[in-house]
């Protein structure tokens, strides 16, 4: 059943009958839909068919918060496969789904694996600032972090991975995070993102990051939707973020090299990516460069690498130190032996020493 204040939920493209109902024949076809499709709107009829009872009013009540008060988010459609990665024992956090595809057995499948879903045209970043942030503010309230994802990525360790990145952004007091992504199965658009091999490296301080699969406190992401504009689709969305959050600290933002995932070119199964199919999307640049010089943000943000953080022997210490491309740039030959002195066995240190050439010679690094 639907209630009036819960009407964005359903499907913009809805049928004008309600599932289970024998479609009318003949020439009163039209008329009969239309006076449906009004009366559904108006709040005046309630669909009889359980599968319409599907949508979550007895879950959007219950009062509990997302578990660890950790919430993943997404905007899912038909073409994904994140059931089977995302979802499985030892989640410590909830899903919360806005589905835009356009058949019912698949909400129905996301219903039945995750705890809040809600039928939703539109890109994700507005996806969450309408379904979660505007109309359903009480379960953003009780989230201490978000994990926006895309939902074509994919975590080399499923649900071990996501949980990590909760707990290495905690851990670590980070106000946005991502994990790194893997170089021979990603669209890598900075090179910041890309996955770092170094042996022990857990993060990277950076400047930014991307909002395919970000981490966000949730003064985070409030700070974030009260400049969000909704004509915003997605191309901008970092450097939004990084208004909204300053860019003043170099230990708030960090890509996490201890988790790895694949953020792929282009759908597999379609040959393109879901967003192309959004209104503007060829105007995305457009549209965020304008209304980021009238709000006062900066429309791009240059990519920086400041330290990364190393474990450092089994005990849980972590030391901070620069960036391997920082070594790399820089000819810091004692930045060489820091990284050697984390390696904790010959193949480790071997890694290290194939890491940092050509511009380190293995006779100093030895």
């Amino acid at each position: 059943h639907l209630d009036p204040d819960r009407r964005s939920e359903m499907p913009r493209n809805a049928r004008m009958w309600c599932p289970g109902v024998s479609k009318p024949k003949g020439t009163i076809v039209f008329i009969i839909g239309m006076a449906i499709g009004v009366a559904m709107c108006s709040g005046i009829l309630q669909c009889p068919s359980t599968e319409m009872k599907g949508l979550p009013a007895k879950a959007f009540s219950d009062p509990r918060p997302p578990k660890a008060n950790n919430l993943v988010f997404t905007s899912a459609g038909d073409n994904n496969d994140l059931l089977n990665n995302w979802i499985g024992p030892g989640m410590e956090y909830d899903v919360f789904v806005a589905y835009y595809g356009d058949h019912l057995d698949r909400f129905l499948q996301y219903q039945r694996s995750c705890r809040w879903v809600v039928w939703h045209k539109g890109s994700k970043i507005g996806n969450f600032w309408e379904t979660l942030y505007i109309n359903h503010r009480h379960i953003f309230n009780q989230s201490d972090y978000f994990f926006m994802l895309d939902d074509d990525i994919w975590f080399t360790n499923g649900v071990k991975d996501i949980n990590r990145m909760f707990q290495i952004s905690r851990d670590y007091n980070l106000t946005l995070a991502m994990p790194s992504f893997n170089t021979e199965t990603s669209r890598i658009s900075w090179s910041i993102t890309a996955h770092d091999p170094t042996p022990n490296i857990l993060f990277s301080y950076v400047n930014k990051v991307e909002f395919n699969a970000p981490v966000l406190t949730r003064e985070a992401a409030r700070k974030t939707m009260e400049i969000y504009d909704p004509r915003i689709i997605g191309y901008g969305s970092p450097m939004l973020a990084v208004c909204a959050n300053g860019n003043i600290s170099q230990t708030s933002y960090a890509v996490v090299h201890s988790v790895v995932a694949s953020n792929p070119e282009k759908r597999a199964s379609t040959g393109m990516r879901e967003l192309e199919l959004l209104p503007d999307w060829e105007l995305r640049r457009e549209i965020w460069s304008d209304y980021a010089r009238s709000i006062g943000c900066d429309d791009k943000v240059h990519s920086k690498y400041y330290e990364s953080v190393y474990q450092h022997g089994s005990d849980g210490r972590t030391v901070r130190w620069k960036h391997p491309e920082e070594c790399r740039r820089s000819h810091l030959y004692n930045c060489a032996d820091n990284l050697l002195n984390l390696a904790v066995d010959d193949d480790a240190k071997h890694t290290v020493r194939q890491t940092l050439q050509p511009e380190f010679d293995d006779t100093h690094a030895a």
